[in-house]
């Protein structure tokens, strides 16, 4: 008897979280058929619209994010093949990404429970699914990208075969297709990868692997620009009218400014109090002796800085990214075990978006917070 009470509540913990997962899901569907978004939404489906119709990628558009497009083109041919109309496209668009974003959410939760972090998976998977840029639940170049760079990310996280490291670079590949100028923030770390490939024959494999994930869709990518009369000679002619596009001009100085200061805008100097917390806590990884002395006070000054964050970050959409992230910076580095894959794929990654973000799109921090959401 007893032995089946205990079956009983092993097969509720199992269950419990799926279920969870499914009942938010039915909510979110059922949310998708109301709202109106009165920002980018339907820009992003009449720019699929203009490519499944025949438009040519650079050729036909100046937006400098339309790559990701391509990816969203499909989808709106199906929808068009099936019902012969647009009628109720934008709510279609709502529905696949929460489709997708669902069995994102499970596969997460899934692949950390097998590694023994069930409450992180539990936790991860519920912010994926509730979490969309501006409320936009939909097939949009910021959630893709965000999405994606988590699932590559994830996909290589203590990955034992490498088929996980081919699909890592191919979602990495996909990340980039929806912002390009990731690969010019990433080139750095491939020369670096590159080069310990040399000394190191352990991770040749992983990052070979790694690599012909990504060549997938950059192949598919060059059949397209091909097929479509384009050509490289195509897109470089044309590359030039869109980076001097005066809707995205862009002063990078002003930008880099903008990487740092844009919080500061949000919090004010209190969050230099952040910082210096963090500069403590990376000195105590060093000195033992200052650990324990400072530990109590960081985790206290921490705990009432994120409170007033938070506080602070309620009349905003994202900025609790933001605020969650200037929580966990300094406790990383208290931490006594601390898993530097995690911190350099997602805490450094996500800053490298958000930086991505503030040189390729706009500053404001309603945008960079989408790469602290990943930190």
């Amino acid at each position: 008897m007893a032995e089946k009470s205990d079956n009983s509540r092993y097969s509720l913990k199992e269950i419990l979280p799926y279920a969870v997962l499914i009942l938010l899901g039915v909510a979110l569907f059922i949310r998708s058929a109301y709202g109106f978004c009165q920002s980018d939404e339907s820009f992003y489906v009449s720019t699929a619209g203009r490519f499944a119709s025949g438009d040519v990628i650079f050729a036909d558009e100046w937006h400098p994010t339309q790559m990701s497009s391509l990816l969203t083109a499909p989808v709106y041919a199906m929808y068009r093949l099936v019902t012969g109309g647009t009628a109720g496209m934008i709510r279609f668009f709502r529905c696949v990404y929460l489709l997708l974003t669902m069995a994102e959410a499970a596969w997460i939760y899934t692949r950390l429970k097998g590694m023994g972090r069930r409450y992180a998976g539990s936790a991860l998977a519920l912010f994926i699914l509730l979490y969309c840029h501006l409320n936009m639940a939909t097939l949009s170049y910021y959630m893709i990208c965000f999405q994606c760079f988590l699932m590559a990310a994830l996909m290589c996280y203590r990955a034992e075969k490498s088929v996980y490291f081919g699909a890592g670079g191919f979602f990495y590949a996909l990340a980039v297709l929806s912002l390009p100028s990731l690969a010019v923030a990433s080139t750095l770390v491939f020369v670096i990868l590159a080069l310990c490939c040399i000394r190191k024959k352990e991770i040749r494999r992983p990052f070979l692997c790694f690599l012909a994930g990504i060549c997938i869709p950059l192949v598919l990518f060059l059949i397209y620009v091909y097929a479509s009369g384009l050509g490289i000679a195509g897109i470089l002619a044309n590359l030039v009218n869109i980076l001097s596009d005066s809707e995205h001009d862009r002063d990078y100085y002003q930008s880099f400014k903008a990487f740092f200061h844009a919080i500061e805008d949000a919090y004010g100097r209190i969050y230099y109090l952040s910082l210096l917390l963090v500069a403590v806590s990376i000195l105590s990884c060093f000195r033992e002796k200052l650990r324990r002395s400072a530990e109590i006070y960081i985790l206290i000054a921490d705990v009432m800085l994120f409170i007033y964050y938070a506080a602070v970050s309620a009349r905003h959409t994202g900025f609790m990214n933001t605020a969650f992230a200037l929580f966990v910076f300094p406790l990383f580095f208290l931490a006594r075990k601390k898993d530097w894959y995690i911190f350099a794929s997602l805490f450094l990654g996500g800053l490298a978006v958000s930086a991505t973000y503030s040189f390729s799109s706009y500053s404001d921090l309603y945008v960079l917070s989408i790469g602290h959401g990943l930190a």
